[in-house]
């Protein structure tokens, strides 16, 4: 019996590391397009809170050709808008968030300039902030440099 038990997990083990590997293979077939001299991407995969895979496809600098990694930081601009939105959705479908709540309930180190900005402003785009570039050229901020912590978020912001 107790042959049968190991035997068995050990038949399941290997099945689901060879499905796992099955998947890998895949996602890299999927991508291998990309790994000429053209612009690429990089992939993570999380499975239960786990990064479980994770890869670079492509070119970073097509000029230089330059390989895409892991690592590497791409200028996603707008893309975040949608993500943002449908985080908004979620917390207002649990009731942690309204639209006509003042932006500083959750963000008290912002400026009053006169009138309330709500969070519908900033959903729509209708607040008058300005734009981040703008505020980065004015705060002698680079555009190719990196800007990631607080103190540069609310530097943007009192400029």
């Amino acid at each position: 019996m107790k042959k049968i038990v190991i035997l068995s997990l050990l038949f399941f083990t290997t099945y689901i590391v060879f499905s796992q590997n099955e998947k890998i293979e895949s996602v890299d077939k999927l991508f291998e397009k990309y790994n000429e001299n053209a612009p690429g991407c990089a992939i993570g995969v999380v499975k239960n809170r786990e990064l479980i895979y994770q890869k670079g496809f492509g070119s970073a600098n097509l000029d230089y050709k330059i390989p895409n990694n892991e690592h590497t930081n791409f200028m996603i601009g707008s893309l975040t808008k949608q993500f943002t939105g449908a985080c908004i959705a979620i917390l207002m479908t649990e009731n942690k968030l309204n639209l006509d709540d003042d932006i500083r309930k959750y963000l008290p180190e912002f400026p009053f300039y006169g009138d309330t900005l709500r969070v519908s402003n900033l959903l729509y785009h209708t607040s008058g902030i300005k734009n981040y570039e703008i505020a980065m050229d004015m705060s002698g901020i680079g555009f190719n440099e990196i800007y990631d912590d607080y103190d540069h978020l609310l530097h943007l912001i009192y400029t």
